[in-house]
């Protein structure tokens, strides 16, 4: 009895020495919550909830607690008898090996502790730019090419005509690609509230499902901070006369005019975001114009302080003409090849609900979705109107102990398809999929990433058209199933204080789309044909990676080096063919292909805190090739050599820019090399395609210029595109812009 009265006593003593402390963290920026933040003390681990708060047991005498949030310095606290109550202030972290992302394994990390390759965007390089849609900026990113809308990641797309991407769009970690064409509309994501880009290289499948095969490129928004904020701009282009004066066609110079008006603010529990843009081209190619307008509305409701609820709301009217070829490569460079124009008017509407709540253990519960309203009218019948429904429910712990955390979920998407441009069959697709996450810090060095999910997708149509020249018949309704797991695995090691070694594999698959299988499309003497028996394609990507940190005063960069391989299995890409003397596309598997390569950038702020020197740059080299590269695949290329069509071996990129005093001055500099191989029909069918190559087999060089001063709010930016007034392509048969000058404005209030 004596022993447990003592051990009473003892124990007593023990818990008087704790007591609990509560407090708060916010940003220094914004003043705006943190969630999730991790406070740690001598007796106690706990994090901030949806209002940035936490009780943290400590002990009962003067001691320090430690809190930590990625992307933030950390900050130490001395806490006193006396503090019941404390607010924590971080501030944003200068070390850009800390820059927080959050795509590579669906929970926030600092980028040098990432296992995969990933490019940041920010927003200051899209407002810098003058970028009009994200595709114009992600043409910056080393390693990222976007050839006529469609991304590809280190070779690994080639051309694809609008539709059937290896890269998945999302828009705060929802998929955001088009339904029935898996082809992202750019012009959809509201460049005015972005707070970072993120682009994950290599394959994602595991983590995001189809159309990861190739990369991700998430987008994720700004919300508003403790002040109410209004930004805006105004800016407007004027395209000066082309090198080779036989290809210029117009009498009034073209042009170009943008504005947008954003609104942020919070309102007790409510957080409101809203805005409206306006784009219109009057474009230096013959017939071809933009008139579009975009609004954009998020809505975010704290019910409690473990609990929100919210509604994104993004709404896309335009009226745009184009076309798919030259009529010929010297006087109609800039003019439509007869019968391959295109009207269309487009109307798309995007709802994202979402509801997040952390239960009382800390575990994070996410219900999301989407309404994805497609309605795009066109000229020669190439109307299609598609509706997506999307959900999704994500589950996220962490075990503090074990230094684990996992994240697993389940997600469905049904879609409902009507189109002329698929014969005016019905269509209805479905994918389900459910995947599982681990992230394990091992010591103080070891990180280790390991992944897997499972694939389910379908597609039944009412009728099918099927083609063989000028012969059509429409057959019964057909379904095609297929599920495949597909899984990864990253490892990261840190060797020094601002080194990382880093290595990873992850498989990838990507079941082909409606548009793919399906269109049927006529203009004149181009169409493009059906393809029924059209087969999944799978792969894998492998790299292994060095970051290396660098530091300058105040200011750092980072130099990273990545060695990658990627094989792609009954690879899906268009071929341009000839049937019964019409030509045109028509989506094939091209057979089994291998891309290794190796991937060099460097990229921060070096300089004085004076005069600093904000820099994004970085080298790409590719070996894309056909594994079997037999006479039919010879046959069909313009060169008689193996290597894949629609890459280009070398390319290099570089954004540079000096800030002091207010002003600035920069550019952006890109080379890439000659798009060696191509479709041998295209040299035959598009008049004057061969001549210019042979002209230009050296690939193009790109100089950009800008200059400009900041007032407090305001900025006015001067800009020169394409300084060097190259003539170019890039993707045959359709030159880019000559020489350009843009006048910008940027004001917030």
């Amino acid at each position: 009895m004596r022993i447990i009265i003592l051990l009473f006593l003892w124990t007593n003593g023990i818990f008087a020495q704790v007591r609990s402390v509560e407090g708060k963290v916010i940003a220094a920026s914004d003043q705006s919550a943190l969630i999730g933040a991790t406070i740690i003390s001598s007796v106690d681990t706990v994090i901030t909830n949806i209002e940035g708060r936490f009780t943290i047991a400590c002990e009962n005498s003067p001691t320090r607690i430690s809190v930590q949030y990625v992307g933030f310095a950390s900050e130490d606290i001395e806490i006193n008898k006396t503090d019941t109550f404390i607010t924590v202030v971080l501030k944003t972290s200068n070390n850009i090996l800390e820059t927080a992302v959050i795509s590579a394994s669906m929970v926030e990390q600092n980028i040098a502790e990432s296992t995969v390759s990933l490019e940041v965007l920010k927003p200051s390089i899209i407002e810098n730019s003058n970028s009009q849609s994200l595709d114009q900026a992600l043409n910056l990113l080393p390693g990222v090419e976007i050839i006529d809308g469609q991304a590809s990641i280190r070779g690994g797309s080639g051309y694809s005509y609008g539709a059937g991407s290896r890269v998945l769009l999302l828009i705060d970690n929802i998929p955001a690609l088009q339904p029935d064409a898996g082809f992202p509309n750019w012009n959809d994501i509201a460049l005015e509230n972005v707070a970072q880009v993120e682009v994950v290289k290599g394959a994602a499948s595991a983590l995001y499902g189809s159309s990861a095969l190739n990369g991700v490129i998430n987008v994720r928004y700004a919300m508003p901070g403790s002040e109410p904020e209004t930004n805006f701009s105004i800016n407007t282009t004027y395209y000066a006369n082309p090198s080779d004066l036989r290809t210029k066609w117009w009498d009034s110079a073209p042009y170009a005019i943008g504005t947008h008006f954003l609104h942020k603010r919070k309102m007790g529990k409510f957080d409101l975001v809203a805005g409206v843009q306006y784009y219109q081209l009057e474009s230096f190619r013959a017939e071809t114009y933009q008139r579009r307008g975009r609004i954009t509305v998020s809505n975010r409701y704290r019910i409690n302080e473990r609990s929100t609820l919210g509604l994104n709301v993004v709404g896309n009217l335009s009226d745009n003409a184009s076309f798919i070829f030259w009529e010929n490569g010297v006087r109609g460079a800039y003019q439509p090849f007869a019968g391959t124009e295109v009207v269309s008017f487009n109307n798309r509407w995007i709802f994202d609900p979402h509801y997040t709540y952390f239960d009382q253990k800390g575990n994070k519960h996410r219900l999301q979705g989407r309404l994805y309203y497609t309605d795009n009218g066109a000229s020669n019948g190439l109307d299609n109107f598609s509706l997506l429904n999307y959900g999704e429910y994500q589950f996220q712990t962490a075990f503090p102990s074990l230094k684990l955390k996992l994240t697993t979920g389940i997600s469905g998407t049904v879609t409902n398809i009507i189109a002329g441009l698929y014969g005016g069959a019905r269509y209805r697709s479905n994918n389900a999929g459910t995947y599982l996450q681990i992230d394990k810090e091992i010591g103080e060095r070891w990180r280790l990433s390991l992944g897997g999910r499972y694939e389910y997708n379908s597609l039944r149509n009412s009728e099918i058209l099927i083609e063989d020249g000028d012969f059509r018949e429409q057959v019964d309704a057909a379904q095609t199933q297929e599920g495949k797991p597909v899984f990864r695995f990253g490892a990261n090691y840190q060797m020094a204080k601002a080194t990382y070694i880093r290595s990873s594999i992850g498989q990838g698959y990507r079941f082909p789309t409606i548009a793919e299988k399906f269109t049927t499309v006529g203009l004149a003497n181009f169409r493009i044909f059906t393809n029924e028996d059209l087969q999944s394609e799978t792969g894998w990507s492998a790299e292994i990676g060095l970051k290396q940190g660098v530091r300058m005063g105040g200011n750092g960069a980072f130099f990273d080096l990545a060695i990658f391989w990627s094989e792609y299995l009954n690879m899906m890409e268009f071929l341009l063919t000839a049937k019964s003397g019409v030509f045109g596309f028509q989506s094939s598997n091209i057979g089994d292909t291998r891309i290794r390569g190796v991937d060099l950038n460097f990229a921060g702020v070096l300089g004085s805190q004076r005069f600093p020197v904000n820099f994004l740059m970085g080298y790409t080299f590719l070996d894309p090739r056909y594994k079997e590269f037999d006479d039919r695949t010879r046959a069909s290329s313009s060169v008689d050599y193996n290597i894949l069509k629609y890459r280009s071996q070398h390319t290099a990129k570089a954004d540079i820019q000096v800030s002091g005093y207010g002003a600035f001055v920069g550019g952006n500099f890109r080379f890439v090399s000659h798009m060696v191989a191509i479709d041998e029909e295209f040299n035959l069918f598009i008049p004057g395609l061969k001549n210019f190559r042979e002209a230009n087999d050296s690939g193009y060089y790109l100089l950009n210029f800008r200059t400009g001063y900041q007032w407090k709010n305001y900025k006015l930016s001067f800009i020169i595109g394409n300084v060097l007034n190259a003539s170019y392509a890039v993707r045959p048969a359709l030159l880019e812009a000559p020489r350009n000058f843009s006048l910008r404005m940027d004001g917030s209030f």
